[in-house]
């Protein structure tokens, strides 16, 4: 059978279609188990001596953008997030904006309210096994620089006002400590003083009663 020149120019058309759609579908699938692959979030818990273990009932969700609630109140540790531009922390549900925890690199006492990729974080507490969380948020896109700035110079302002209040604090329990343990010492030479005056009253005492013969 004769093919005539349109037909043939139609089965090259629909080739090229075919072709085009198959590295579409190709890319997309790529981009897409990429894309899930590298994004998560991981909470970890620690024990009495601070060994960690990951927080089990957040897996699925770790992986999926937006507000998440813990299925029960958490206890956290340390945080490590990959694949997004920031994640935020709550101590309330539903990220409730007026709860939101501030974290830390470790060591570091400037702490900040968002948590960016590739660094352990590990939320403000006065607990040495973590805070109590309620809920996270994570996006894909990085918080504005104006919002961002400025919670990191807030956040540098309360670890600064921290560290003076910790500071005059430890020179006020020192300064107690040095007139407890000065007012102990003036108590003890007090005594020492008045037991050797009394000491001497009973000589000069002894010395001025008359003596038989």
């Amino acid at each position: 059978m004769k093919i005539s020149g349109l037909q043939t120019h139609f089965i090259k058309c629909l080739v090229l279609a075919l072709v085009a759609l198959t590295f579409m579908l190709g890319m997309t699938s790529a981009s897409y188990a990429k894309d899930k692959q590298r994004r998560d979030i991981r909470f970890y818990k620690a024990n009495k001596i601070l060994q960690t273990d990951r927080i089990r009932f957040t897996r699925k969700k770790g992986a999926k953008l937006g507000c998440h609630n813990f299925v029960k109140k958490a206890r956290v540790f340390k945080i490590v997030q990959f694949g997004y531009a920031a994640c935020h922390i709550y101590s309330k549900t539903d990220c409730a904006p007026d709860s939101i925890v501030e974290i830390a690199r470790e060591k570091d006492e400037i702490t900040s309210a968002t948590l960016l990729e590739g660094y352990g974080w590990y939320p403000y507490s006065d607990n040495k096994r973590g805070v109590k969380l309620k809920s996270w948020s994570c996006s894909s896109e990085a918080p504005a620089t104006s919002s961002f700035v400025g919670t990191e110079i807030e956040s540098r302002k309360a670890a600064e006002e921290r560290v003076k209040k910790a500071a005059e604090e430890e020179a006020m329990k020192k300064a107690k400590e040095k007139y407890e343990k000065d007012a102990e010492e003036r108590a003890k030479n007090k005594a020492k003083r008045r037991a050797e005056r009394d000491a001497k009253h009973q000589i000069e005492k002894e010395l001025e009663e008359p003596q038989d013969i």
